[in-house]
């Protein structure tokens, strides 16, 4: 609708009128990676390119996602609090890097997390295939030196040391 009383006075021919449409409670864009991948009882921080919630008029803080379906083989932290499993978090939780994914070691090595997401109107509903990768290296070392090993996305990995006689 246009309001008239905004109208100039006098319309001339051949006048441009400028509108400006302003979206309200446009549907909801949910992206999702095709997989997730972390190492063997390692975490890994969820970004925005492996899960991504857009709407035009509600912004991120209020992009609610509620996992519908946990992992069963690790779970979704907040930070800084990585001792209590979450099931809800916003898509600014996940643009500020707060959001990890911590496989459990032991758990198998492949799963999914059900997601679901709203602006309050529109509810869109995804799963998220996470792949767990083991990494095996061998040393040989006869002094005690300082190793650093990544993997992943540049997150650290899990380090079992075992020593032979």
């Amino acid at each position: 609708t246009w309001p008239l009383a905004r109208l100039p006075p006098r319309p001339k021919c051949g006048q441009t009128v400028k509108i400006r449409i302003k979206p309200v409670n446009d549907p909801l864009v949910l992206t999702v990676s095709s997989r997730l991948f972390v190492g063997e009882g390692s975490s890994v921080n969820l970004t925005s390119t492996q899960l991504r919630a857009t709407d035009s008029d509600t912004t991120p803080a209020n992009l609610r996602f509620t996992v519908t379906e946990p992992p069963l083989i690790g779970g979704l932290f907040r930070r800084p609090d990585l001792e209590q499993a979450i099931s809800d978090f916003t898509q600014e939780d996940i643009d500020n890097g707060r959001i990890v994914f911590h496989h459990t070691l032991g758990q198998p090595l492949h799963g999914k997390i059900k997601v679901e997401v709203t602006d309050g109107s529109y509810v869109k509903t995804s799963d998220m295939i996470i792949t767990t990768q083991a990494l095996s290296i061998h040393f040989n070392t006869t002094a005690y030196q300082a190793v650093t090993v990544s993997a992943i996305e540049g997150q650290p990995a899990g380090l079992a040391i075992l020593h032979r006689s």
